[in-house]
């Protein structure tokens, strides 16, 4: 009985602490991190299938990599500004995270999101500059084109209020 139930829970817990290590490697390029965390590839497939993650099927699967981020912002409702930048997407079972520097204001953001059924990815977003508040909501949909997912963000904080506008993830 003891086994059953507390050995799992190990497992998880010991398959989390290297998935997280093997992530900190990854982000500072550290290889001897790296090669420590040489099995981690088998345990995390091994945790997540074990999670019951919902299925994901085609295009939305490819979701992690590099992508283009084109997006408005409603400063002006006559002309919206526009802005590109790169975003870095991250993806275990439906569960989403990234990062990229926004041109707008020179600040890095990161986003967390999961990716539900019918092709559509949701999630929050901040700012992690320090003494920055501003963090919002976004929702984006694959459409036909897998190279592309389409969307809207909204965000706010204490001295901007609230904004919004449309966001274009693009490979």
């Amino acid at each position: 009985m003891f086994r059953n139930r507390i050995l799992p829970f190990l497992f998880f817990l010991i398959c989390l602490v290297l998935g997280f290590l093997c992530l900190m490697a990854i982000e500072k390029r550290d290889l001897i991190f790296l090669l420590s965390g040489a099995l981690l590839p088998r345990l995390v497939v091994l945790v997540v299938d074990s999670l019951e993650v919902p299925v994901t099927y085609g295009a939305i699967a490819r979701i992690p990599g590099r992508w283009q981020s084109l997006w408005t912002c409603d400063r002006d409702k006559d002309a919206p500004e526009q802005f590109a930048d790169v975003l870095r997407v991250y993806r275990i079972g439906s569960w989403i995270w990234g990062k990229c520097r926004f041109s707008a204001a020179d600040r890095p953001y990161v986003i967390k999101g999961r990716i539900v059924r019918g092709g559509m990815v949701h999630g929050r977003w901040k700012s992690t500059q320090r003494g920055s508040d501003y963090h919002g909501v976004f929702i984006m949909q694959m459409g036909e084109d897998p190279a592309e997912l389409r969307g809207a963000w909204l965000g706010t904080s204490e001295r901007l209020g609230i904004r919004q506008g449309q966001w274009l993830w693009k490979r």
